[in-house]
């Protein structure tokens, strides 16, 4: 990643729209994660407020310096570089709306779900909310993150029960010849350490975001609930309360899932060890 992002730095590497991968994780011959960052920017814009959010998905990563994840892939061969689509749930959805489907002008090849946050954006929001606050404006941000870590988090786990699993039938006896069952829990216990950073880290970085809905994004930030609005806002106040109040229990959650698993690989590593 070092050598990806001093050619990223490169100014005839690094184009505007060019994709931007924070860390990448290597998890079997079909599992990887490329870990990307949005930002969001508020400042006060006359009587009301004005927000930006920088997204780092641009242009297919073949496009851009070569990473990791290209290593093994020639050239001619990059669209078999795919992304996992990120699944939202949304209660009641087929009877809220016409049309949801996305039409936007992307190379279902390189498609990332994230690409497409912006064509359907607010359909689900409250305008007269959104015009007085801006954390919930941007709360759509929140749930599509949310969305791809319960994704994320889906897939360390299964790769987690593979590895103990392993294991287990290895202690067993399934595995016949004692250099077999050695390499077996030698490889699990590898994995299982592989994974535990991530975790850590998903974990710290998930504890961030909830502080940061605490906080419903700065104390600067307009609220719906400032004295200074001249007509009633009691509706709008209960949805910025509601949005909140939704976020926080689906980040409290992921919280504990990324501990969860992190602990899952300390009990699977004392296993192997015994």
């Amino acid at each position: 990643m070092d050598l990806y992002m001093r050619h990223l730095r490169r100014h005839d590497k690094f184009k505007i729209g060019t994709s931007i991968a924070r860390s990448f994780a290597f998890y079997d011959q079909c599992n990887y994660a490329i870990e990307q960052d949005i930002s969001i920017c508020v400042n006060g814009f006359g009587e009301g407020w004005i927000g930006v959010a920088w997204l780092d998905n641009g242009d297919p990563f073949a496009m851009g310096p070569d990473g990791l994840w290209s290593k093994s892939i020639k050239p001619a061969y990059t669209w078999k570089l795919r992304f996992n689509p990120i699944i939202q749930h949304r209660p009641r959805i087929a009877l809220k709306t016409k049309n949801t489907s996305a039409k936007a002008d992307l190379d279902p090849r390189f498609f990332q779900s994230v690409c497409q946050v912006s064509v359907h954006y607010g359909r689900f929001l409250s305008t007269s909310t959104a015009i007085l606050d801006p954390f919930y404006a941007f709360s759509e941000i929140f749930t599509t993150v949310a969305s791809s870590e319960s994704q994320y988090l889906n897939m360390v786990e299964r790769k987690i029960k593979s590895e103990i699993i392993t294991v287990m039938r290895a202690s067993k006896g399934e595995v016949s010849k004692d250099a077999e069952e050695t390499e077996e829990t030698s490889s699990t216990l590898s994995n299982l350490v592989y994974y535990k950073p991530f975790l850590d880290e998903h974990a710290q970085r998930l504890k961030e975001n909830i502080s940061s809905i605490e906080a419903q994004g700065d104390h600067k930030w307009p609220r719906v609930s400032d004295p200074k609005h001249q007509v009633d806002t009691v509706k709008q106040q209960e949805a910025a309360t509601k949005s909140v109040t939704t976020l926080l229990k689906d980040f409290i959650y992921l919280l504990e899932r990324a501990r969860t698993l992190s602990e899952s690989c300390d009990r699977g590593c004392r296993y192997c060890c015994k």
